[in-house]
């Protein structure tokens, strides 16, 4: 029963000129798969293969010999997981939906030669939020470290399971019992539906459709995506607003297709034996260069100054003096931001590229040699700075490639 509308529309603006606005706008639905926890209905019981000095012990035909764990069910009561943290999805979950539209321009320039230049954006509700459900609260924060952090009796030792720390402590800081339920280290609902995420983005595009052996496609977007999805402490009562993780507000895209002059038809050699033997030949490639995504602050510090240096190396990534980092006290609030806007991880541009050759054989037969380079470029990419103050490696950009390296291959395809 959800409503998913879609409206397009296109409109010649000059009679006289081959320009043309286009828009749309329409409703999705976001697939959702939303897991119940199934607490004490649910138990996995481990397969011994060896005693402690390393004799086997079990077999396939009985791997279970003293039987299998048998799950607690309801027979704990609401002593269900005390001592340790619990969740549950909110009663009210809703699937999230996304409103998605556009607007834009097209002209051609010359017959074939098309460029475009189009707004588009999305807004998307309803997506599903953790909310803490059992923390310290504000006015309790306020009276101090030294009362938050003043060891009481433990009412629950020798009551919660020795695996816990409230089942073996005899003493505790206050804080661990003043919370809503101190029976438990956390009490979380998931999938409260009142997340959000905004995108916007300019897009540019230049098309050369078909002509003389050549086609190709040159793109442009810069774009900003946020979200708030999630709260930067337990105790706030509104969602953090923040760039997502995998933001990348510029990106250039260069793909095309060229047949090469060579061979039957075409403008050299294209007579005899060996026209057929050399022609028929194609190259495509894709190039993009991008932004990199925003870094994660770091939680337990507040950011003094603009780390964001002039020039950057892996060897010193962002501002990483002193007088710009300030650990954060403990029983605190965090005031850094979710990532960061302005420091980015390190990207380089990319290149895939193929020649290929068709070859006809016979109708509905076709045969297809292939080369292929994938990083043609062979650039690196590495991942995200360290973002730990008291790291040695603060700041430095660990040199582990996280995409391939340069790879070539050789495909024969054969269709019919």
């Amino acid at each position: 029963m959800n409503f998913q509308p879609r409206l397009g529309f296109a409109y010649k603006v000059l009679s006289s000129k081959p320009l043309v606005f286009r828009g749309g706008v329409g409703r999705t639905f976001i697939p959702l798969q939303t897991v119940n926890p199934t607490t004490n209905f649910s138990r996995t019981t481990n397969v011994l293969t060896s005693t402690s000095d390393y004799h086997p012990i079990g077999n396939l035909s009985n791997p279970f010999p003293d039987g299998l764990l048998q799950p607690l069910g309801s027979s704990l009561g609401l002593a269900t997981n005390a001592g340790a943290s619990i969740s549950s999805n909110s009663a009210n979950t809703k699937i999230p939906y996304v409103w998605q539209f556009s607007g834009g321009f097209e002209y051609e320039i010359r017959r074939g030669l098309l460029a475009e230049a189009t707004y588009s954006g999305s807004r998307t509700y309803q997506l599903g939020v953790g909310q803490a459900q059992s923390f310290i609260t504000l006015d309790q924060m306020a009276k101090g470290s030294a009362y938050l952090n003043q060891l009481v009796p433990n009412p629950f030792y020798g009551y919660l399971p020795s695996s816990t720390n409230l089942g073996t402590q005899k003493t505790v800081a206050q804080s661990a019992l003043i919370t809503q339920y101190p029976q438990f280290t956390g009490v979380t609902i998931n999938s409260v539906p009142i997340g959000l995420n905004w995108y916007n983005s300019a897009q540019f595009k230049l098309e050369e459709r078909f002509k003389s052996g050549l086609s190709f496609l040159l793109s442009y977007t810069i774009s900003k995506n946020l979200q708030a999805s999630s709260y930067l402490n337990s105790q706030d009562t509104q969602l953090a607003s923040a760039l997502v993780s995998y933001d990348k507000p510029q990106r250039l895209v260069l793909s095309g297709l060229y047949e090469l002059p060579i061979g039957p038809r075409k403008a050299i050699l294209n007579q005899g034996l060996a026209s057929k033997i050399v022609g028929g030949w194609q190259v495509n490639m894709v190039f993009s260069k991008q932004s990199g995504v925003p870094i994660a602050f770091n939680s337990g510090y507040y950011l003094l100054c603009d780390p964001k240096l002039p020039t950057s190396s892996v060897n010193q990534w962002f501002n990483t003096d002193a007088s710009c980092w300030q650990q954060r006290p403990s029983n605190t609030l965090r005031a850094m931001p979710l990532y960061s806007g302005n420091i980015r991880t390190q990207t380089a541009p990319q290149m895939d590229a193929s020649i290929f050759r068709d070859v006809v054989f016979k109708e509905h037969h076709k045969f297809q040699l292939k080369f292929s380079v994938f990083n043609a470029l062979n650039t690196p990419l590495f991942g995200a700075p360290n973002t730990t103050p008291s790291s040695s490696l603060f700041g430095k950009v660990t040199l582990n490639q996280i995409n391939l390296p340069r790879n070539a291959e050789i495909g024969l395809r054969y269709a019919f």
